[in-house]
């Protein structure tokens, strides 16, 4: 998700979009490995953000954001004619990205942080 914000600054919305799409499933998957979960063969955010939760992770995102991650997957593939069902995505599209991406990476960060010691014990 990094790379994506480096590609916002340069404009290049479609790499936002792709990156954002690809951070957040590959969270999402390292969350079930955390659990000995071996992660269905899926891009399917949604799919994979219900299993994260059904083992237990306090994972809360809006599920329109999910959605909209989901749906920059599909142009990832040359023969695709745009990310989105409407084309090329727009900057509003790829700042969108990003934001959901961000938050959905920083709880999967906290969730897999070690638990703090108690100070003086």
């Amino acid at each position: 998700v990094e790379m994506a914000a480096i590609l916002l600054d340069h404009r290049k919305c479609r790499g936002v979009c792709m990156h954002c799409q690809q951070g957040v499933e590959k969270g999402l998957k390292a969350l079930l490995l955390e659990r000995g979960r071996r992660p269905a063969r899926t891009h399917d955010l949604v799919e994979l953000l219900n299993q994260v939760k059904a083992d237990g992770w306090a994972i809360e995102v809006p599920m329109d954001d999910v959605v909209f991650l989901n749906s920059v997957y599909r142009g990832r593939y040359p023969s695709e004619e745009g990310l989105l069902p409407l084309g090329e995505p727009t900057e509003a599209d790829a700042r969108r990205a990003l934001t959901g991406a961000q938050t959905l990476m920083r709880q999967i960060r906290e969730a897999l942080e070690p638990p703090a010691a108690g100070i003086g014990h």
